[in-house]
């Protein structure tokens, strides 16, 4: 069966309605497109860059302790039979902190003496050779622990000169192979202060870093960067550790305010900078972008390496330098190449 004219003509209608249709919309699509030279300013307000000598330095808290804190024990079980110091003492090297009456030495007590005579022997003859440097401190260590274990009371007493921080048994107590009875803290190590940085952190400082340690109540001291861990914590933290540059008559465990202030090496200090969050348009990992206002009126994309976010804003370690006008307030709403006005309100850090 053939169409007739009459539905031809309705079919041909259709088809010329559709096209004027969609004419209609590229004309309306195409009148709402504005190119960035059409568009009008957008009011920003932006920031100076200051010289990187106003830079704020990295600002951790972190806490006192000895270089070296010693765990002392006994080699055997055994019943505290006195302990001769407290928490706060000063000890000599040498000096007895504690005696131990061991537990299960054996039944047979000619048996037990042969065998303190034998190690009592084997230890003296060590101690010779060690003096004359034939056997290693470790070496002359195990004799004197075996020499130990064959002894019904045994003695504690200070490897080095120090301080007592902790005691942690009371006579009368029984104790377990190893257990800790005083913690000391050797004074030939000194004092320093420790404390956890992230991985940005770490990443701009070196060792002999300038740094200011501010114990509250105790006064504001000066040192340096001593020792960086090359391995972080489980929760990605490097244990970093601080040298006072003068003796200080601080206890472990004060906290402290640690300030590193710049590089203390020869070579050239990393730039350090400091933008408002808003600043920061794009973030991934350590780059994000900026845009920054040029002099003819126009704002311009600029990539940075970023080094964290402090209590004052974003740190930016490279993609900006002094006399840069970093658009704040209006930089999500910016294209690159975009026409600008800055807000003469601001421009002051």
């Amino acid at each position: 069966m053939q169409p007739s004219l009459g539905s031809f003509f309705q079919l041909l209608l259709l088809v010329g309605a559709a096209v004027i249709g969609l004419s209609a919309c590229g004309e309306t699509e195409a009148s709402s497109v504005t190119t960035l030279e059409d568009a009008p300013p957008v009011v920003v307000d932006f920031i100076q860059i200051t010289s990187v000598e106003d830079a704020p330095g990295i600002r951790v808290s972190g806490r006192t302790a000895y270089k070296r804190e010693a765990s002392l024990g006994f080699g055997s079980p055994g019943e505290i039979l006195s302990i001769q110091v407290d928490e706060g003492d000063q000890v000599r090297q040498g000096q007895l902190l504690a005696t131990l009456r061991r537990l299960n030495v054996g039944a047979d007590v000619a048996e037990s003496e042969l065998t303190r005579k034998t190690a009592q022997s084997n230890y003296d003859r060590l101690k010779q050779l060690h003096e004359s440097g034939a056997v290693s401190d470790s070496t002359l260590e195990e004799a004197q622990l075996r020499l130990e274990r064959t002894r019904q009371t045994l003695q504690l007493t200070a490897p080095r000169n120090g301080v007592v921080l902790k005691r942690a048994v009371e006579r009368g107590q029984i104790v377990s192979s190893g257990s800790p009875v005083v913690i000391v803290g050797e004074a030939q190590g000194g004092l320093i202060a420790r404390a956890s940085l992230n991985a940005n952190q770490v990443a701009r400082i070196a060792v002999g870093d300038d740094v200011g340690i501010l114990v509250r109540e105790r006064g504001e001291y000066i040192g340096h960067v001593s020792r960086i861990s090359p391995t972080s914590s489980a929760i990605g933290l490097f244990p970093v550790e601080f040298s006072f540059s003068d003796d200080v008559k601080l206890r472990s465990g004060e906290v402290a305010e640690i300030t590193i202030r710049g590089q203390g090496t020869d070579e050239k200090p990393i730039a350090r900078y400091v933008i408002p969050a808003i600043a920061l348009v794009d973030a991934r990992a350590d780059q994000g972008v900026i845009y920054i206002a040029t002099d003819d009126g126009h704002a311009e994309r600029v990539p940075v390496r970023t080094g964290g976010l402090g209590s004052d804003g974003v740190v930016i370690l490279s993609g900006i330098e002094p006399g840069d006008r970093v658009i704040t307030r209006g930089a999500s709403l910016l294209r690159d190449g975009q026409a600008i006005r800055l807000n003469s309100d601001d421009g002051q850090d």
